[in-house]
């Protein structure tokens, strides 16, 4: 993903802060938001990303993936539990049946 980051002294102490650049999204998240983070798909553009370019370049560089680059399932309701940090949460969880 591409982000920005700063750092900035506050009296004694460093502050870092840093932010997921977003763009408009492709087709398979636009049926879940309206907007998605800015994803760097090859080497090549991270390390450009991460070089010493000029703005006008770096934002040429934020549009959202193809269509049909991300793959999208579902995933387990454990998620909805902020102590739960287990890998298992990546894994595709079978559909869930619903009578209404």
């Amino acid at each position: 993903m591409a982000g920005i980051w700063d750092e900035r002294q506050s009296g004694d102490e460093i502050k870092h802060t840093f932010s997921i650049v977003t763009t408009t999204p492709n087709r398979e998240m636009s049926e879940l938001h309206n907007r998605m983070p800015v994803l760097l798909t090859s080497p090549q553009d991270r390390v450009h990303w991460l070089s010493d370019i000029p703005v006008q370049e770096a934002l040429a560089m934020l549009h959202p993936p193809a269509d049909g680059f991300l793959k999208m399932y579902r995933v387990s309701e454990k998620l909805n539990k902020p102590t739960y940090d287990e890998a298992d949460l990546q894994e595709e969880a079978a559909e869930a049946w619903r009578l209404f």
